[in-house]
């Protein structure tokens, strides 16, 4: 069963048009419709989604990390979680985006007229 087939065509987190065969990770068609299947409690499709997912992004042989900073644990995202866990001072920027537009749509509740507390 081909479950890319029919998937919507999307833009990644940089503008770039793109089908379920490309290559991304940000709101990634597959994922997409694996989550709305795992919220109908399909879990089997929605596992099959999360295979073919991670089967398409790691059977590419490219660098997804988004990071521009050279470390010694770029491209591990095990180990960067782990180390961002650990400090607790910022989020790993490729999660950053992510959660900067559940910021603005919650900022949007109170006409994002957020002022830091002094």
């Amino acid at each position: 069963m081909d479950i890319s087939a029919g998937l919507p065509v999307a833009d990644d987190e940089y503008g770039v048009n793109v089908k379920g065969g490309a290559k991304m990770i940000d709101n990634h068609p597959l994922q997409l419709k694996g989550l709305e299947l795992y919220k109908q409690g399909n879990l089997a499709e929605a596992e099959e989604c999360e295979e073919a997912f991670l089967r398409e992004v790691f059977s590419s042989g490219k660098d997804h990390c988004p990071c521009t900073v050279a470390c010694q644990i770029h491209g591990d995202c095990r180990a960067c979680v782990t180390s961002h866990r650990g400090h607790g001072d910022h989020l790993p920027n490729c999660l950053q985006a992510m959660v900067n537009k559940k910021i603005e749509a919650l900022s949007a509740i109170t006409e994002h007229s957020f002022t830091p507390p002094r």
